[in-house]
Parts: C-alpha cells; structure tokens; sequence
C-alpha cells in the first residue's frame, strides 16, 4: 500500500507543474507557467488552477489515456484499502 501511495503523491505532486496554473496567494491570483504544456490536451486546461482544486483529475481521467486509466485504478484501490483499514478498526 505505501508504494501506491508513493505513487499516488508523486503525480499529486508533480502533474500540475506540468501546465500553466492560476494558484491563489492570498486574495491574489498569481500565475505559474507550466513545464510541458504540450499536455494541455491530456490534463486539461486549467484543470489544477486554484478554482478548479475539487475537480482537478477530471480532464485527465477522462481522457482515457492509459495513464489516466491507472492512476484512477490506483485511487480506488488505496480508497478500498482505507475503507478496509477503518472498518477493521471499528
């Protein structure tokens, strides 16, 4: 499960780098260019700006490419574990 994890942070951590994102400091927006927007088409445009936090995954995981395929399979197994976890806690 901490490889998934791993993994899961990882990507968390570094796709929004890789297109262009308005984040908000404060009560102001401040631009970030991206590293390879070529991947717009994938990520989604704006997908990782900060109005969009609740629905960043959206774009990609509807694009369908096989990344996006398993990175959803991942969330939902480290979801189902957790779940699993809890309820074994009581």
């Amino acid at each position: 499960m901490a490889k998934r994890a791993s993994l899961l942070n990882g990507l968390n951590c570094s796709l929004p780098q890789m297109i262009d994102r308005i984040d908000k400091d404060g009560d102001e927006e401040v631009f970030t260019p991206g590293l390879w927007n070529s991947l717009n088409s994938i990520l989604g445009v704006g997908s990782f700006d900060h109005s969009n936090k609740d629905k960043c995954w959206e774009a990609f995981h509807a694009s369908r490419s096989i990344f996006a395929t398993d990175h959803r399979k991942e969330i939902d197994v480290l979801k189902s574990r957790h779940r699993s976890i809890l309820e074994a806690l009581g």
